[in-house]
């Protein structure tokens, strides 16, 4: 073989005293120095190393060459192996073969002293041998890579096809190449931290409260901040890329570039870092004086600026971030690259850059040829500890096969970090040191940075009146306040936890919407971009204020800000406010807009099938004259006074209006026909004929009113009103002192009559009748002892119509029967239907019209037939009719009621006391049932009439064996005195409302009802 070829695969020359050895060294040599170029030139490992490892292996001869990384187990980072070599590894493979494989103790001791590790399938034994087998190698030599004094990882190298010794002058250039390799890793790692420093930078640069612009060479804006752009109006687009100058008032135009352009003329100016007041033009045309503190920027083409502004208007209150700004930036600056130092082996200055005289403050000019001992004559002043300095490089100098690394703190502050590495020659000889300087001092002052701006973010949250809960995005908690703690009474150890999930129940327990607040949490979660402020009751009554704003940085999400307010107090302010502006101020009375609202609502409720209502509007006759006479103070108490009279005479289901001067409105709710509004009005106008005293002052007034009902020609609040002012017009037009009707309504109300009874004629073939029950309670327990069925009309267009509307007008048109009939066979079915489902049987009431009994004996067959159809037992149905009725009945028909109570079909008078004058009838015909009226049983906490006719009405029931009941109790009041009084059963929304046949079946599943608490 000549000196040109190369060794064979898997062999190598042996390394006697010959040509082909020498040529194999000097191969070797090559292939580790051009691979340790690869190396040092590349950017990283990961481009380097695809190119360096072929040339050692096939400068070895070996079969395949591998780098291990510790991480912290060895993992396989690069590989490289001849084609032919079996077998063939990748990672996958590499880690499946040593997956379960211990790594030989030998090998470890080795690596972690530095040394290299050579292993023989052949000889080897135990961990060693088998890992040999599982990778199909002969032999195997492994270098350790230290990256400074931490193991990195490790180099190998393997011949497969046959087996190898490796000899000292190979394991010596494989060790310096991973010393060139471990250095290159510390470099690169270094600027990875440096990239990461600027990153930091950017970060601090764009959160700075404090205005940071910089330019180039040739004074063009290329920074410009978010501050800068509050302080000056321009946006970063409108600032970079024009000349400075244009951003500075007129006249400081001269003097300030003065200054500027000082930077091109040394890189030590007097203005460099100078705090100066300029006066700088807003992009809205105003002026801003600015304190300013401009430094040298080197920059391609020349010097370039950087400044930090600040308006002054906020100086003292950002003063120290503008400090904290400048230095970060010039500490950032002054560590963007490493101070290099290379010494020969006499330790003569033969290299070194531009950082690393600057961070020695060295005069370049004469450092050229000194040695290291009168280099450090120099550094001698910066050294807080000289003499340990000096010793600890001597005492390295004399190991040449030991490398160092150590931080020194100078005497200007600055902490210093040294790697001093042994500078190897292909030989493995010793030429050299080279060192590496980097000015730490941030990174080591990191922590107590972080640990001030955690302090002031905290104190920050503390003095807020908002409670504040920071999320990450794991939902993990990472800040939150006192405040936070005390809207939402939560122990602050349950949040210390860092867990949202239970802090967010214990949230949700608080407030009055759990649902709603818990489906916005999941929602917001769920688009961490979104920002969202809402409002929130609580179960308690606060009123609390919510804003959720995302953390997003570079459009990474990175949590979520909470920020809650208790808004109870300006929510009452607010209340109070809105009740101001609803209510007349002079008479506490409904204001227009107030009454327009009720008119809608009487509309509404009219529309449903409740009552109608009808507008009267009032107007005070010679009220002028008041004003005219006794001044207007005079005119403001009448005012009050006839309010006052207005609101006592009215209903409390009525709302009363001033709409300004002296004229004011009233809704007449729930009345029956127009006839009752007319009624009201009477009143008034009696009333208000009587003559007010003010200020010792007899006042004679009266009023006139107009009355507009609802109906087809007037079904919105503005006809309605508009109808009353004319009424009102025509009523002062005939005399004063009197009312009148819109009477276009009458022509109306007859057709619309004519359309319902028609409607009523299909309603109750068409399935549109329905029947609720409405239970008959003891008063003492609560047990139910009967429901009353009472019919409803599901009208398609007007809603649920009462029976008080279309009752009437089924006996006008002749098919009360009909109906009649309608309402006892569906009572029957339902009774029939509870019996069957299991239910405590109770008494059913049904009632019967006065014209259904003008066909008695029909009614006493359709009684018959539904009982008979239905199998109801006779005694749980029960007929109520009223005292004009059941005169009627026991004058001409006596022998019907007797056969009907024959049947056991029980028999109760409805409304007593309001029809026959004579109880007469009661001696001729005893029946099972009184139910005192309601009218009498509604006033009965406040007439004095109303209590003597319900305690005579009991007393004569209780005289006569007659049981009673009493209907249309609401308040607890009335059932306590007719209790009293001795009436043991009662029907009314105290107990219970109508209720539908469901709803009816659960109450009597239950037996008894529980009395409803007023609101």
């Amino acid at each position: 073989m000549t000196s040109s070829e190369s060794p064979p695969v898997g062999s190598r020359p042996e390394m006697a005293e010959g040509d082909h050895a020498l040529a194999y060294r000097d191969r070797l040599m090559h292939a580790v120095t051009i691979g340790a170029a690869a190396i040092v030139k590349a950017a990283s490992l990961d481009l380097a190393m695809p190119e360096a490892l072929p040339i050692l292996g096939e400068a070895l001869g070996v079969d395949r060459v591998i780098i291990l990384r510790t991480n912290p187990a060895p993992e396989l980072v690069h590989i490289w192996q001849r084609p032919e070599t079996p077998p063939q590894m990748d990672k996958p493979s590499f880690e499946t073969a040593v997956a379960d494989l211990p790594a030989p103790s030998e090998w470890q001791a080795r690596m972690k002293d530095g040394k290299p590790w050579v292993a023989q399938r052949a000889t080897s034994e135990g961990a060693a041998h088998a890992l040999l087998m599982r990778l199909g190698e002969q032999s195997q030599l492994t270098v350790p890579i230290f990256a400074g004094s931490r193991l990195w990882g490790y180099l190998g190298f393997a011949s497969c096809l046959a087996a190898r010794d490796w000899t000292e002058p190979e394991i010596d250039l494989l060790n310096i190449f991973s010393d060139i390799a471990g250095s290159a890793i510390m470099r690169h790692e270094t600027a990875s931290a440096l990239e990461e420093s600027l990153e930091r930078f950017r970060s601090i640069t764009t959160a700075a409260r404090d205005g940071i612009i910089a330019m180039g060479a040739t004074r063009l804006v290329e920074l410009w901040n978010p501050a800068a752009e509050r302080i000056t109006g321009y946006s970063p687009a409108e600032a970079i890329g024009r000349p400075i100058s244009e951003f500075i008032a007129p006249r400081y135009i001269a003097d300030f570039m003065e200054i500027i352009d000082s930077f091109d003329v040394t890189s030590e100016v007097a203005a460099n870092g100078k705090t100066m007041e300029i006066v700088a033009m807003r992009k809205d045309g105003t002026e801003v004086t600015l304190e300013t503190s401009f430094a040298q920027l080197r920059c391609s083409g020349g010097w370039g600026g950087v400044g930090v502004i600040r308006d002054v208007t906020e100086r003292k209150a950002n003063e120290a971030k503008l400090i904290f700004a400048n230095t970060l930036l010039k500490s950032e600056m002054e560590a963007s690259r490493s101070g290099v130092l290379v010494v020969d082996s006499d330790v003569n200055v033969v290299m070194f850059n531009r950082r690393f005289v600057d961070m020695w403050h060295l005069p370049a000019e004469q450092l050229a040829g000194v040695t290291l001992t009168e280099l450090f004559a120099y550094a001698r002043p910066l050294l807080t500890d000289p003499e340990r300095f000096v010793a600890g490089v001597y005492n390295l100098l004399g190991h040449r096969d030991q490398d160092s690394s150590e931080e020194y703190a100078l005497t200007d502050g600055r902490i210093i970090n040294r790697d001093i590495l042994r500078l190897s020659g292909p030989d493995g000889g010793y030429l050299g040191r080279v060192g590496y300087f980097n000015d730490v001092t941030d990174e080591r002052n990191a922590a107590e940075k972080l640990q001030f701006a955690n302090l002031l973010l905290k104190t920050q949250m503390e003095a807020s009146l908002d409670g504040i809960l920071i999320v990450n995005a794991e939902m993990k908690i990472i800040a939150f306040n006192q405040r936070f703690a005390e809207i939402w009474r939560i122990p602050l150890v349950n949040i210390q936890k860092g867990d949202d999930a239970p802090v967010l129940a214990s949230v949700l327990t608080k407030v009055k919407d759990e649902a709603t607040f818990a489906a916005s949490v999941a929602y917001l979660y769920a688009h961490p971009e979104e920002t969202r402020h809402d409002e929130f009751e609580t179960s308690d009554g606060r009123f609390i204020a919510r804003d959720a704003i995302p953390l997003i940085h570079e459009g990474v999400n990175l949590g979520r800000g909470w920020f809650f307010r208790d808004i109870t107090e300006r929510k009452q302010a607010a209340a109070y406010a809105l009740k101001m502006a609803r209510y007349d101020v002079l008479t506490g009375l409904a204001n227009r807009a107030v009454f327009v609202e009720a008119l809608q609502h009487a509309i509404a409720a009219t529309r449903r099938g409740e009552k109608s209502f009808a507008v009267i509007y009032l107007d005070l006759d010679h009220f002028k004259d008041v004003n005219d006479t006794l001044g207007h103070p005079a005119g403001d108490q009448l005012l009050r006074q006839i309010a006052d009279l207005l609101a006592s005479t009215t209903r409390v289901t009525d709302t009363v209006a001033r709409f300004g001067g002296d004229e004011f409105a009233v809704v007449v709710s729930d009345i029956n026909d127009p006839a009752d509004a007319a009624i009201l009005a009477k009143k008034l106008i009696a009333a208000l004929a009587a003559p007010f005293h003010v200020w010792g002052n007899e006042i004679h007034t009266g009023a006139s009113i107009g009355i507009a009902s609802y109906g087809a020609e007037a079904d919105d609040a503005e006809t309605l009103l508009s109808h009353a002012d004319v009424a009102l017009y025509r009523a002062k037009a005939e005399g004063r002192g009197n009312y009148r009707f819109f009477t276009q309504a009458m022509d109306n109300e007859v057709q619309s009559r004519v359309k319902l009874g028609a409607e009523l004629r299909d309603a109750i073939n068409t399935g549109q009748l329905f029947l609720m029950y409405q239970p008959q309670v003891e008063i003492a327990n609560g047990h139910i002892n009967g429901v009353e069925a009472l019919v409803r009309w599901r009208h398609p267009e007007r809603g649920v119509l009462r029976p008080d509307r279309f009752i009437p007008l089924a006996e006008h048109i002749g098919i009360i029967g009909r109906l009649g009939n309608w309402v006892l066979w569906a009572a029957c079915r339902q009774a029939r239907l509870w019996l069957d489902a299991g239910l405590a049987p109770v008494r059913i009431a049904v009632n019967v019209s006065a014209l259904q009994f003008k066909a008695p004996i029909a009614l006493e067959t359709e009684v018959a037939a539904a009982l008979r159809e239905t199998a109801l037992p006779p005694h749980l149905l029960e007929l109520e009719l009223t005292e004009t009725v059941l005169v009627a009945v026991t004058r001409e028909h006596s022998d019907v009621l007797e056969r009907l109570r024959m049947t056991g079909v029980t028999i109760a008078i409805d409304d007593f006391g309001t029809g026959y004058s004579s109880l007469e009838y009661l001696r001729r015909f005893p029946v099972n049932r009184i139910k005192i009226a309601q009218v009498f049983v509604k006033e009965v906490e406040t007439e004095r009439d109303d209590v003597v006719i319900v305690k005579a009405t009991i007393g004569l029931a209780r005289e006569l064996a007659i049981e009673v009941i009493a209907e249309g109790v609401e308040t607890e009041a009335q059932a306590s005195l007719i209790a009293g009084w001795g009436c043991k059963e009662a029907q009314g929304f105290l107990f219970s409302r109508p209720l539908s046949a469901e709803d009816a079946a659960a109450a009597l599943k239950a037996g008894v009802v529980q009395r409803r608490t007023s609101s």
